[in-house]
């Protein structure tokens, strides 16, 4: 079997394995209330300017926690691409400032409300992804980068409670792009999470180990 066939295969069982156990871990659901702290007019203008700092202001008029999209990964990833911004090329640099704009006005309706689903905004936040994406040209810019592109992102994010959607939205973009970028892209998410897998399966083999002694 050729490694292109083993990267799909293998993200292919992943997603379904996945998909199942996900439906027995999930977290309580939490809702975020303003409790009377008004809409900061500035705050939504931070957004307009593709600012990280809309996502700090978003989150302490409506808290939900660092478990949840805003601070997990809205702020962390808008924080990192900010640090690593001079390392891509300059279309690729235009890409995620555009994209990363066009994410943060995706929830500025979300901050004007009084009381929000955490669960539901983290599923409207990561559901704009391929939207931004494809509207600045994901496809042509980012092509020929997409292994330095997907390095922003942390694996573990895409083995966590929740990771489904994200799966999803790659599939989208992978599929819009076409057959080429179709298998490179699936390829580069892929041979990303069967990193963590390995490391995952030296760990448990490493405790068993310590545990039980090899015979």
């Amino acid at each position: 079997m050729s490694q292109w066939n083993l990267n799909i295969t293998f993200a292919v069982l992943f997603i379904t394995v996945y998909s199942a156990s996900a439906l027995l871990f999930t977290r309580e659901e939490k809702v975020a209330t303003s409790n009377g702290r008004e809409i900061d007019e500035s705050c939504l203008a931070k957004a307009d300017a593709g600012s990280c700092d809309f996502y700090t202001c978003f989150e302490q008029r409506l808290p939900c926690g660092r478990e949840y999209y805003i601070m997990k990964q809205g702020l962390y990833y808008c924080n990192k691409i900010e640090s690593m911004m001079n390392t891509f090329p300059e279309d690729v640099q235009l890409f995620l400032r555009e994209s990363q704009t066009c994410l943060m006005q995706s929830l500025k309706d979300v901050y004007r409300e009084d009381i929000i689903s955490c669960h539901d905004l983290e599923h409207q936040a990561v559901g704009a992804i391929s939207n931004c994406y494809l509207d600045n040209a994901f496809c042509s810019r980012v092509r020929g980068n997409y292994a330095q592109f997907f390095g922003i992102y942390e694996a573990t994010d895409l083995l966590s409670t929740g990771a489904g959607k994200v799966w999803r939205e790659i599939a989208d973009l992978a599929r819009e792009c076409g057959v080429d970028a179709f298998q490179t892209i699936t390829s580069e998410a892929s041979e990303t999470i069967s990193g963590v897998v390995d490391d995952l399966v030296d760990s448990i083999r490493s405790r068993w180990d310590d545990i039980f002694g090899r015979k």
